[in-house]
Formats: C-alpha cells, structure tokens, sequence
C-alpha cells in the first residue's frame, strides 16, 4: 500500500490530515487528543507500518 492509499481510507473514514516536517498527522474529531503518525516516504509503506496505522485508526 503506498502513501496515497493509506490517506485516502484514513480520510474516508473521516480523519483530517495535517501536514508536519517528516510525518504526517491524522486526527478526528470523534477521538480527542488522539493523532496517528503517517510517514510521507516514496515508495510503499511497509505492511507492518500500514496495518498498525489502520489499526490504531479503528479500520481493521
């Protein structure tokens, strides 16, 4: 999965991203305080780093 895919079904799930320097950020309205890092390297996130990202988000 690479960058783009992991934001859009963050974003269809209704997390707002926020830009930082070397990650990303990704919090919702429903889950205060809460922010999920998201890496913005080339190429594709490593399966391990997506699955945790969309665990941590509720998606799986």
């Amino acid at each position: 999965m690479n960058n783009r895919e992991l934001r859009k079904k963050l974003q269809d799930a209704g997390w707002q991203i926020k830009s930082g320097k070397e990650h990303d950020q990704a919090t919702h309205s429903e889950h205060p305080g809460e922010k999920i890092p998201i890496p913005r390297h080339k190429g594709e996130v490593p399966k391990g780093t997506a699955n945790a990202i969309l665990k941590a988000a509720g998606l799986k």
